[in-house]
């Protein structure tokens, strides 16, 4: 009896388990306002990749991430979230990468540029309140992840009832109710004010003389298609409102919610990781030992085999490889092995630094062979961005050798810094203008070949305005290859013509006007041939030449000339023909002055000279004269015999 009763007293006394229940979530009309907000930004986000005919990212992209920075900039500071130098400092690289899509017309820097501002501002949203004592990249997760809790938040400031609102719905509606009586009175007035004004004016009522089917066009293009596009875009901006709801959430209830509990992901032993790094630093010792092998030895740089160019071309993406991979050991090693007192394990700091100093070395060997490589081949974008990639891995390993001996720099927070800034400085420096005028001063200085039509297509917009001032001087071939370039960018041109508010980018702009002045005005019908290459004309053209014009011209030496004048130029004595030039003539386009059957040519392969026919079918030639001491296209049916021409000339064969 006295048992049962202690039984069930004990049974009594003890407490029941109670499960945990989450905080109700308020709203303000502050956040309602902000709710709205993020609708706008998620549609401004989405409506690019639904558009058609789109040639990039543009100048609604800038708006894009001006706005969602401020968004999170302004919304963080209204519930006192003041955030630390490192939000500080992604709030202003967050806007100075904005800016790249308005500017910058690199397709790699503008993607990477709206991935470091998306990234960045979630991390934001996370850092303004408590960023920690937890690692950047267990941060970094757990901002992506936590936003998913309140994901109904956006939703929630819509249509919930704000907690300092006094006033219920059916007040609100009585509230509202006259000015939407008013509205509706006033539509039937408009209607018979916009008929009389068309009566009065024919302008006026042009504008509302669609037809049935003009306005159901409108209504699917424009109307119904943005609110499909508004639908498809509030995931979006759900997500982008509850990175910061959800933080503020934490704020407040942060007593009810309790610390969430930190798993620990230190679990490799130093022993071991250790171990992992042996085998492979001992590789990178042997290699960066025959790489010293290869730069010192004569013997070897001296043998028939040995090439600069294979050298240059030899294992540099395996090498660009091998150094990710490093990067990604000594990132997963840092983060996953134990600590002794909070510290690396000496035995690992040795290891660590080692590794880095010999990955320091394979990005010395692949930076060489790619600088070597642009000297013999020139430049393009990828083989740039690569060495930039290559040289901002650099700094990374350095700043980890300096972490093993005690420097507190967090080595996230400086490679999202600095990735941030190179890719400013790579928005706002027209990098391709700057590669194509490198490698056309290479090729006239005959250090470079020639880089191509295909290595032009690589190029961005920046770069149409130094390929705009190649001029035949540089030859006749490099020449055509241009203006072909040009020829093929006539459809991008259109599009580019074509740009809406969304996809506007200065270089785009002005790159259509250079593409439109090379190729004439953009029509639909594409033209049939290309006007730019090789000329075909045929001396037996018909028409009636003119008399030729001439003008008395100085050289250098002070020696007078008669000059030949024509399209624009004066032509000088130059030398006579070594073979047989009749299918080389091109337009007969004046005669002599003193003899009529001393006729004027073009030539087909060049414009930079003009042959002199006599009646008798000998043939001479006169050359440009603002051509005078540079490098241009010379026939090899043409023969110099004048010694000016000799001391100042230079030619292309």
């Amino acid at each position: 009896m006295n048992e049962n009763a202690n039984i069930r007293n004990n049974t009594d006394t003890q407490p029941y388990m109670t499960k945990k229940l989450k905080p109700k979530c308020t709203y303000t009309t502050k956040d309602r306002y902000y709710a709205i907000a993020a609708i706008i930004i998620g549609f401004i986000a989405l409506k690019p990749v639904t558009l058609d005919n789109i040639t990039g990212l543009g100048l609604m992209t800038t708006v894009f991430g001006l706005l969602y920075t401020l968004f999170n900039f302004f919304y963080c500071r209204s519930f006192s979230m003041k955030g630390s130098r490192t939000t500080n400092v992604i709030f202003i690289l967050s806007l100075v990468l904005s800016l790249s899509f308005f500017i910058c017309d690199n397709s790699s820097v503008t993607a990477l540029s709206l991935l470091l501002i998306l990234t960045g501002n979630i991390y934001y949203s996370y850092a303004s309140y408590r960023e920690g004592s937890r690692s950047v990249a267990n941060n970094f997760l757990r901002a992506l992840i936590l936003p998913l809790n309140e994901y109904e938040a956006l939703f929630g400031a819509l249509f919930n009832k704000a907690e300092n609102s006094s006033e219920n719905k059916k007040d609100r509606l009585k509230k509202s109710l006259p000015a939407v009586i008013g509205f509706a009175a006033s539509l039937p007035l408009c209607a018979a004010v916009i008929i009389l004004l068309s009566y009065a004016d024919s302008s006026f009522s042009s504008l509302f003389s669609l037809s049935a089917d003009d306005l159901l066009n409108f209504i699917a293009e424009h109307i119904i298609a943005n609110i499909f596009i508004l639908l498809f875009s509030l995931p979006v901006s759900a997500y982008f409102f509850a990175a910061v709801y959800s933080r503020a959430y934490k704020m407040k209830h942060e007593k009810l919610l309790g610390k969430s509990q930190r798993i620990n992901m230190r679990i490799l032993p130093p022993s071991m990781c250790a171990a992992f790094l042996t085998p492979l630093s001992v590789i990178y010792i042997l290699f960066t030992a025959i790489q010293a092998i290869h730069a010192f030895s004569a013997g070897v740089l001296n043998s028939p085999d040995f090439t600069y160019s294979q050298y240059a071309r030899e294992g540099f993406f395996q090498l660009c490889a091998v150094v990710v991979i490093n990067l990604t050991v000594i990132s997963a090693i840092t983060f996953f092995s134990r600590y002794e007192n909070k510290q690396m394990p000496r035995l690992l700091k040795i290891f660590t630094v080692l590794f880095c100093t010999l990955t320091l070395c394979l990005i010395i060997t692949a930076l060489s062979k790619m600088l070597l490589y642009i000297s013999i081949y020139g430049m393009t974008p990828k083989r740039i961005q690569t060495s930039v990639f290559m040289v901002y891995l650099f700094v990374i390993f350095v700043l980890m050798i300096l972490k093993q001996f005690g420097s507190k720099i967090s080595i996230t927070k400086a490679g999202y810094c600095l990735a941030a800034l190179t890719l400013a400085v790579m928005s706002f420096v027209p990098t391709d203008a700057l590669i194509a005028k490198y490698n056309i001063r290479q090729f006239e200085q005959g250090n470079i070949p020639w880089m191509g039509i295909s290595a032009m297509e690589e190029l961005d917009a920046s770069a149409y305005t130094v390929l705009d001032t190649v001029t035949e001087d540089i030859g006749f071939d490099e020449y055509c290859e241009v203006q072909e370039f040009f020829e093929s960018r006539r459809d991008l041109g259109s599009s580019y013509k074509e740009m809406t508010v969304w996809d506007f980018n200065i270089m785009r702009f002005k790159a259509c006007g250079i593409i439109e002045a090379n190729t004439g005005e953009y029509t639909d019908e594409k033209a049939e041939t290309n006007e730019y290459s090789k000329p075909t004309y045929s001396p037996d053209h018909g028409n009636t030449p003119d008399t030729a014009l001439y003008e008395e011209y100085t050289v250098n030496d002070g020696e007078t000339f008669t000059a030949i004048c024509y399209n624009g130029r004066k032509y000088l004595p130059y030398g006579i023909a070594t073979d047989s030039t009749r299918e080389k003539l091109g337009i007969c386009f004046a005669v002599s002055s003193e003899d009529p059957n001393e006729r004027y040519y073009t030539l087909t392969d060049t414009s930079a000279y003009i042959a002199i026919k006599s009646d008798k079918g000998f043939v001479f030639f006169y050359r440009a004269a603002d051509t005078l001491g540079k490098p241009i296209y010379k026939p090899d049916y043409i023969a110099v015999n004048y010694g000016f021409w000799d001391n100042g000339e230079q030619s292309i064969q």
